[in-house]
């Protein structure tokens, strides 16, 4: 019985995120990157599209790739982000770094030598 219940609240949740919306974006200055607003319609109680409902704030670069999301439980709980040279701040308290110029997280460490240094 319990691990019906859990279901029933746990898959939704889940699932959430095949069923957003995007409802809005906002381009970083130098045009790299982006923060994608997306709501999540409600699955149980009120259709109303003007009810508050979750909502996820993710940050992509100009391809469109995620770099890092984050929920909100209800929509208005986002108030906005603030453009840094190096960051993005998310209400004034969530801070992501962004990825410099010309770095590629997958790259080797600079300590592994290439193909044409000696050793």
């Amino acid at each position: 019985m319990l691990l019906v219940l859990g279901a029933m609240f746990l898959i939704p949740r889940l699932k959430e995120r095949d069923n957003q919306q995007e409802i809005g974006y906002q381009w970083s200055p130098d045009g790299q990157y982006k923060l994608v607003i997306f709501r999540v319609p409600n699955l149980f109680g009120t259709q109303d599209p003007n009810a508050d409902s979750p909502a996820y704030v993710v940050l992509q670069n100009k391809d469109g790739v995620e770099l890092e999301s984050r929920r909100f439980s209800l929509l208005q709980e986002y108030q906005g982000a603030k453009w840094e040279d190096k960051a993005v701040v998310i209400n004034d308290e969530i801070r992501w770094e962004l990825p410099q110029k010309g770095t590629n997280a997958h790259a080797p460490d600079d300590n592994t030598p290439s193909a044409n240094s000696k050793q």
